[in-house]
């Protein structure tokens, strides 16, 4: 028994504990990891299918090939985690294709971080000297509690419950005994944490940067600032500095203000109430309405921590009314460094609030901060909070407890606190961490090789990329086009079975200006695509289709299946060859069958209207070139309309010419989009009783979610909207909040009933709905 009563005869019995709950929480991950994953949303195959076409396929570690072709992105944007599937791609170099078993290496290493958690919150209890027979139970509770574990299901990268502890416990160590060789090795563990994910390191540093600082400010001195100050950077901006040179590229067109600042945030009953409980759920009903939040900022501390949060406070406040001199840690020895750390993880929470930036005046601050606008969700930074308020807590209830006369209350205590961790931390992981378990593809029907025999049929070799149709990008923060079924697995794993890339992306950061290309090639046929300057010439393309997706938006992508060889098709995917010259002819074969139609229906079925033409007897079409008008970016004439993206500019406010009710109009505008922010312009319609403010109907349009053609960083944007009466008045606004400061562009304004088809010409020009052909055959 004396052996248990040690640290290392703890960290076995810790170990085996997490084991045991684990499997009983996961049995099938244990016994058979290789087989399973832990989830099935878009997040979480994304990161096991990327991983698997990184070890596999990709040429460098540091690049990655398999999505957004031809361009690919960094491999830290895709998130599949390249410390661990780096280190399976140098090992296959010595033992064969290890990709086969990156399901059974991820899961081993999410259940590992989830043991380690445990192990890091026990030794940095030990290293206070706690007892093991206290400290192994409370460490398995928090680790059972942790918030990081609600991200099995989805954003793998995340999951790591271990860095925060482990990087107390370093800070710890180095506390109890500064070393260059313990800062060294805080700044490498740190360096490899954001090789697992970058919010990891983020949110590591910033408690080592903020716990210094305190710690140099609550016993200053010349001398401990400076020594501090040199420990400092070692620890966080030596790995800080070699990861901006790791990530560094000649791409200057990365977004810069993610969507999520005031939305992924954490508020004080996300961390302070149990709201993922039935208790939380009662305090919502009867207690107190709580906000809606972003579930990042989930970090519920646990009804121990809460209460030894309240207790303090009242505590606090009642030495400051009677002058007492009660200390919350009776431990002299460890007060200092705790007491930093508790300022050090507080700092963290308030961050986490979007604190000061909630504040009425502060909200346009995080813009001008370029690196903390980069932050999507800051609600993630209480996890800091959640680990180290819980060490804090329950090392201080110990001794205070300890301090009690009787030894029937301490045992009473104990229990309550120790049962109260437990049981928290137990339900939390069997009831709220939900787990989708799902066979990994390579058992999946249709995933499966056996059910794609095609693949046998033809030769891999004549493809250089696949292009999936529907095409899907996130990440951006400019331009979403999002999956509306499966088909990120399809795609992604047939990537990853063939090693052709994909022209789709799910990445992070991508380049605003290559996703505009992407968007011309997926557009209708208009001009030649910008990255058929990048294929490859002697290579064709495999266009996949999944049709349950396919379908329902059949007619935004039919114009690419037109003629082309089908190579296989079943009820759920069909398969094409096709060559870029025929994406190149398509243009052509457009612009000639527009101008072939407009001459056949010329003398027979166009009405002529001012300066225009129309298939309908009446001029129901209002169109403006905004050529009277002066500006920096023109698409067409000789002007265009510039104005500040906010507030918003009204670009048409009347009756249409001949309006009716219940009629369908097309609207449709270029907009200069190429560039940061700029996809984020909105365009409003709002349908007003005529002489009365009252507002019949109200539409707003994202511009970005609306791309039919591309040209020179030009986009046209086309979406319908309905008259309700037909004596309204409609007002057309223009605006984008994330550009107040700057301009935005638009030109060629053009209205027409969804049945007229509006012609112009000129010498060498002729303009159909707003799209310019050459007049002349090709």
């Amino acid at each position: 028994m004396q052996f248990f009563q040690k640290t290392f005869g703890g960290l076995l019995v810790i170990v085996l504990l997490m084991v045991a709950l684990i499997y009983f929480r996961a049995p099938q991950i244990v016994t058979s990891p290789n087989n399973w994953l832990t989830g099935d949303t878009y997040d979480g195959f994304r990161s096991y299918a990327a991983m698997v076409y990184h070890i596999r396929h990709d040429s460098t570690y540091h690049h990655y090939e398999g999505m957004h072709y031809p361009y690919g992105d960094k491999t830290a944007f895709t998130d599949n985690l390249p410390l661990l599937s780096n280190s399976l791609k140098f090992l296959s170099q010595y033992f064969g294709d290890l990709s086969v078993y990156s399901a059974g290496a991820l899961n081993i290493f999410l259940l590992s971080s989830i043991v380690l958690c445990a192990v890091f919150l026990f030794l940095s209890f030990r290293k206070m000297e706690l007892p093991v027979w206290y400290a192994v139970p409370v460490s398995i509770g928090i680790t059972m509690l942790s918030p990081q574990l609600f991200r099995l299901e989805a954003h793998y990268g995340l999951v790591a419950p271990f860095v925060v502890p482990m990087i107390f416990w370093l800070s710890l160590v180095f506390h109890r005994k500064k070393s260059v060789i313990i800062s060294l090795l805080i700044g490498t563990v740190l360096f490899l944490v954001a090789q697992i994910h970058f919010y990891l390191f983020a949110i590591a540093a910033a408690f080592v940067l903020a716990l210094l600082f305190f710690k140099s400010m609550f016993a200053f001195s010349r001398k401990a600032f400076i020594i501090n100050g040199l420990h400092l950077f070692l620890q966080v901006f030596l790995p800080l500095i070699l990861l901006q040179w790791f990530l560094q590229d000649n791409l200057d067109d990365r977004p810069t203000r993610p969507f999520g600042f005031f939305t992924y945030k954490a508020i004080w009953e996300s961390v302070f109430l149990p709201v993922d409980f039935q208790l939380g759920r009662w305090i919502d009903e009867y207690v107190h309405k709580i906000p809606w939040f972003g579930r990042e900022g989930v970090a519920y501390i646990g009804l121990v921590s809460v209460l030894f949060f309240i207790k303090e406070g009242i505590q606090k406040g009642l030495n400051r009314l009677f002058g007492n001199t009660y200390r919350s840690i009776p431990e002299e020895k460890h007060r200092f460094f705790l007491k930093s750390s508790f300022w050090a993880a507080f700092v963290a929470l308030l961050f986490s609030f979007a604190f000061p930036f909630v504040l009425p005046g502060f909200e346009k601050i995080p813009e001008k901060l370029g690196i903390i606008a980069q932050f999507r969700s800051p609600g993630r930074f209480a996890w800091c909070f959640f680990y180290v308020f819980n060490i804090i807590a329950f090392y201080a209830l110990f001794f205070q407890i300890k301090k009690l006369k009787k030894t029937s209350l301490q045992v009473m205590f104990f229990i309550l606190i120790i049962g109260a961790c437990l049981v928290e931390g137990i339900i939390s992981a069997k009831d709220k961490v939900k787990l989708d378990l799902q066979p990994v593809p390579a058992m999946r029907t249709g995933f499966r090789l056996q059910d794609n025999a095609w693949l046998k049929a033809i030769n891999l070799n004549e493809y250089q990329a696949i292009l999936n149709i529907p095409y899907f990008h996130i990440g951006s923060e400019n331009i979403w086009v999002s999956p509306s079924n499966k088909e990120v697995h399809r795609s992604m794993w047939l990537a990853a079975q063939t090693g052709l890339p994909i022209h789709s992306s799910f990445m992070g950061r991508t380049s605003v200006g290559q996703v505009i290309d992407q968007m011309q090639l997926m557009g209708e046929p208009y001009r030649r695509p910008e990255v058929l300057n990048h294929y490859k010439k002697d290579k064709n393309l495999l266009v996949f289709v999944h049709l349950p997706a396919y379908n329902n938006i059949k007619s935004r992508y039919k114009h690419f299946l037109k003629g082309l060889d089908l190579l296989y098709a079943d009820e759920h995917i069909q398969v094409y060859h096709l060559s870029p010259e025929t994406l190149e002819n398509r243009i052509a074969e457009k612009n000639n069958q527009v101008v072939q139609d407009f001459t056949e229906a010329d003398s027979s079925s166009l009405f002529k209207h001012d300066n225009y033409l129309t298939n309908d007897s009446l001029p129901k079409v209002f169109y403006q070139n905004f050529d009277q008008l002066q500006s920096e970016k023109i698409y067409r004439g000789s002007g265009a309309l510039q104005c500040p993206g906010f507030p918003a500019q009204t670009i048409y406010d009347g009756h249409l010419p001949f309006q009716s009710s219940g009629e369908w109009y097309d609207l449709s505008i270029w907009v200069y989009m190429d560039g940061d922010l700029h996809p984020k312009t909105r365009m409003s319609i709002e349908e007003y009783q005529t002489g009365s403010p009252y507002i019949l109907d109200k539409k707003e349009y994202e511009l970005n979610k609306y791309f039919w053609a591309v040209e020179k960083g030009w986009v046209l944007c086309e979406f319908p909207f309905k008259l309700w009466r037909p004596d309204s008045r409609i007002c057309i606004k223009i605006f984008n909040a994330d550009k107040n400061d700057e301009s935005i562009f638009v030109d060629e304004l053009l209205i027409r009933p969804k049945a007229s088809d509006f012609y112009k010409i000129s010498d060498k020009e002729l303009m159909y709905n707003n799209r310019w052909w050459a007049r002349k055959l090709q």
